[in-house]
């Protein structure tokens, strides 16, 4: 879908050399013409004066004056008509490589475009493609609309792994006044999430055969207590991130769409973002009989002493 990037890239700085060169091309052309605008002028203006003067005998036939006078008048006219045409296409040219060197500076950070909401027909593209799923959310509204092609891809022998906010966090209850919603809706959608999640693993423990060794392999959900910076979606290609809004769910305003691979910055910071909250979550057991864990777990694993 996004290419190679090295590829892509390469295109892009072969693009900028060649307006470079172009650029050099047309300041060569620019000198040669006002070196033979300027031996218009000359010769014209020695012809309208008295070459006489100069040591050379006059044997120019009658005329000779309004001959030189037509020379200067080409000189300059040449030239600046040249000027004109230099600045208008020098103009243009910097117009192009400034826009190829932006596109560079974005495949470089990592970023392929901006998008108004999170695509999930596209997350489930991917998600049945990937060898990792990454998931971090408050919530994943998403959840149950990927969970088939998540199902699909784990089956596979993928891993997924899942970060949400803990529902007895008190961001959570911050979290559903932002959304104007009552103040249990994020836990209970947490809650809600983590139920979709069992039974996807009770299905793949009974229905695939896989065991709870090889399912805790495979899936893996983790609960943190404070907000986490941003809403991810990482897959083995692509990486979908979105901010936390006042009065609107991340999934419904601005999404990044990054590529997963890319060292560029913004990849690099979402990336450790992920780490960060690896070290700072308490795992799920996703167990029938198995208990959420409490929320001072959560703290004590973020801050431990």
């Amino acid at each position: 879908m996004f290419g190679d990037r090295q590829q892509r890239i390469q295109s892009l700085r072969s693009s900028v050399i060649k307006g470079d060169l172009y650029t050099v091309k047309k300041t060569i052309h620019g000198q040669r013409v006002t070196i033979v605008s300027l031996l218009l002028i000359i010769v014209g203006i020695l012809l309208i004066g008295d070459l006489a003067m100069f040591g050379i005998p006059n044997r120019l036939p009658a005329g000779t004056s309004s001959l030189g006078a037509s020379l200067v008048t080409a000189g300059l006219l040449t030239m600046t008509l040249d000027r004109l045409a230099v600045r208008a296409m020098s103009e243009r040219i910097e117009d192009q490589l400034y826009d190829r060197l932006h596109d560079i500076s974005l495949v470089e950070a990592g970023l392929v475009k901006a998008i108004d909401e999170t695509p999930f027909d596209e997350l489930c593209k991917h998600a049945r493609q990937s060898r990792e799923i990454v998931i971090v959310q408050t919530w994943a509204p998403s959840l149950p609309k990927i969970t088939k092609a998540v199902e699909q891809s784990l089956m596979a022998g993928a891993k997924l792994r899942i970060f949400l906010l803990h529902p007895d966090s008190p961001m959570a209850e911050i979290r559903s006044l932002d959304l104007q919603e009552r103040s249990d809706h994020v836990s209970q959608r947490v809650k809600d999430n983590i139920n979709i999640i069992r039974s996807l693993y009770a299905r793949l423990n009974v229905n695939a055969g896989l065991s709870a060794d090889e399912l805790a392999k495979r899936i893996e959900v983790k609960l943190y207590s404070s907000m986490p910076a941003c809403a991810i979606y990482k897959m083995d290609s692509v990486m979908y991130v979105a901010s936390y809004w006042v009065r609107g769910m991340s999934a419904h305003r601005l999404n990044y769409v990054l590529q997963s691979a890319s060292p560029g910055l913004s990849t690099q910071t979402y990336l450790r973002h992920i780490e960060e909250l690896e070290s700072a979550s308490v795992s799920v057991k996703l167990g029938p009989s198995e208990r959420l864990p409490t929320l001072e777990e959560a703290d004590q694993v973020r801050n431990p002493e």
